[in-house]
């Protein structure tokens, strides 16, 4: 479809669909840094002042009175900058609205500088229930839009009360699945498809759709999505909440121990009570060194606190949406990502996490990724690709099993426990050959790729263990890599190149003929897998691993 048909498309579509409000507090929160910033300064000043001009009222009374005008003047000009920022708020409240229609969803601000965005509901990627701690306050929260094409084409609609945003998460991803309601008639006034009222036609029957997971419930067709009445003068349809069934839940004790075993919080304790043993003999040299301590703690800190206020309460469920997860300790973010928009998959194992067996998986989705600059970067935006932030091997199959139905192998098993723990040539891996330890001198023999008859398996890592799978239908390019050494030894690296995320696909020291040959094969499979791929049975795989 052409640029300006598309264009023409999204105009028409916009035009017929109704626009809603945003919740009046929404410029409040979005400014609550600055004001913040700003009531802090008035308070200091004014503090000073009072301060500074308490010995001057104590000793001449002419003076004192110029004080108190000056601070009646202050007081206008505190009540003047008052008005004309409620007036601002006011006025960028009237003109932030939202719609959702049948080919996008649609966000529009701004008073002096307009901003018109829409993402398109057949390249939604994930729709996300951000809940900042300013806004659990009041009871308000934020509808992410990712989709494909980069952090330029998201939309983020701040803010809706808890309610309103659930329907609105729930309609988006009810229209981009394609899932059409059934109307029923119910007491009201008429409404138009959008549940706008319909002129000249008071008291006659609303009609509204509202599709549920279960078919054929309250409808003599098997197939049709169930529907319930919608209460009088509903602004728009409303769609019903897809069920879900829990699949794992993380417990905060596990997640604290984790971040207290991690590779880098462990060598920055061993660090510390290094220096404090050192620090006991009185060495000059030790507590010269105290100083360039700091930057790291800082930054095991900040990192530590991360994970724990991102990943808090993690728990994954699953849903004829896709996978949903809830996480988040200040700020609570509950995630859907539809069937089919994992990339790839990377699973990761620190050395002090194989004493409890403890893994990581995280994903990468097609225009969602760490570094979106919509997205108003919080403690939680580093865990929007995570599906596992630490769980056992029962927890880790399951998450696999979601995400990578089918190996494509006879044996899963045992290629799983090659991929997962193993080194070396078992289950049919190919390896990085001898010469490589040059290169690698503890990894070499953990380098090693294998392709099965759906997917790419690559490993690597000594002290941290990393396995990543990519789909064939979901490989975007690859390439060899080969640096001067690389080139002495006869060395290759395959990249299976993917969207933007945490994962990187790179089986690293191959045999440059090999690499080459493997290159050549998957660009056909990858071709073909694309070509052959049917309708994903989400539901079915869904419920069998969950029970």
């Amino acid at each position: 479809m052409s640029e300006n048909a598309l264009s023409g498309e999204l105009a028409r579509d916009a035009a017929e669909v109704h626009w809603s409000k945003v919740h009046p507090l929404t410029p409040l929160i979005n400014a609550a840094k600055a004001l913040t910033v700003l009531l802090a300064l008035l308070t200091w000043q004014a503090v000073d002042a009072g301060l500074n001009t308490l010995p001057i009222l104590e000793q001449d009374a002419q003076a004192s009175g110029v004080v108190r005008i000056a601070v009646l003047i202050i007081v206008a000009l505190v009540i003047v900058v008052l008005a004309i920022g409620g007036a601002f708020f006011y006025l960028s409240w009237r003109y932030t609205k939202y719609a959702i229609g049948e080919e996008a969803v649609y966000f529009h601000k701004g008073i002096i500088f307009r901003s018109q965005r829409h993402a398109r509901l057949n390249r939604v990627q994930a729709v996300d229930l951000v809940r900042p701690l300013l806004a659990r306050f009041v009871g308000l929260a934020a509808v992410e839009i990712e989709s494909a094409g980069g952090s330029d084409s998201n939309v983020r609609i701040t803010y809706l009360r808890e309610d309103e945003a659930e329907a609105v998460r729930n309609e988006i991803l009810a229209r981009a699945a394609g899932v059409q309601g059934t109307p029923v008639e119910v007491p009201g006034r008429a409404t138009d498809r959008h549940g706008a009222p319909t002129a000249g036609h008071e008291g006659a029957a609303a009609t509204s759709s509202v599709p549920s997971a279960t078919p054929g419930a309250g409808s003599d067709d098997p197939g049709a999505p169930a529907v319930r009445p919608v209460a009088e003068g509903t602004p728009r349809l409303h769609y019903a909440a897809a069920p879900e069934r829990e699949v794992l839940t993380v417990p905060p004790g596990r997640l604290l121990a984790s971040i207290a075993i991690s590779p880098w919080t462990f060598l920055l304790l061993v660090a510390i009570v290094a220096i404090v043993i050192a620090a006991l003999s009185w060495s000059a040299l030790v507590f010269a060194a105290l100083p360039a301590l700091a930057p790291a703690l800082l930054v095991v800190g900040v990192t530590a606190w991360s994970r724990l206020a991102g990943e808090f309460g993690f728990t994954l469920a699953i849903s004829p949406d896709g996978l949903r997860s809830r996480h988040g300790l200040t700020e609570t973010r509950a995630t859907t990502i539809p069937p089919r928009r994992i990339q790839a998959v990377q699973v990761t194992q620190p050395i002090l996490w194989r004493i409890p067996g403890w893994w990581r998986v995280e994903i990468n989705v097609a225009g969602y990724h760490t570094s979106d600059s919509s997205s108003n970067k919080t403690s939680t935006s580093a865990v929007k690709n995570v599906v596992l932030p630490v769980g056992e091997r029962t927890d880790l199959e399951r998450v696999l099993w979601l995400i990578v139905p089918d190996l494509g192998v006879d044996d899963p098993a045992e290629v799983l426990d090659a991929l997962l723990e193993g080194s070396g040539e078992g289950a049919g891996f190919y390896t990085a050959p001898r010469q490589a330890r040059w290169l690698d001198w503890f990894t070499w023999r953990r380098h090693g790729l294998y392709v099965t008859r759906t997917a790419l398996l690559m490993r690597s890592g000594f002290f941290v263990r990393r396995s990543v799978l990519v789909p064939h239908s979901r490989t975007q390019s690859l390439a060899l890599e080969q640096g001067p050494l690389e080139r002495l030894l006869h060395l290759a690296n395959l990249a299976a190149h993917s969207v933007p995320g945490p994962v990187g696909p790179r089986a690293r020291h191959l045999p440059e003929d090999i690499a080459l040959e493997i290159l050549l094969a998957q660009a056909e499979r990858a071709r073909m897998a694309r070509t052959d791929e049917g309708p994903e049975e989400w539901m079915r795989r869904a419920s069998s691993v969950a029970s």
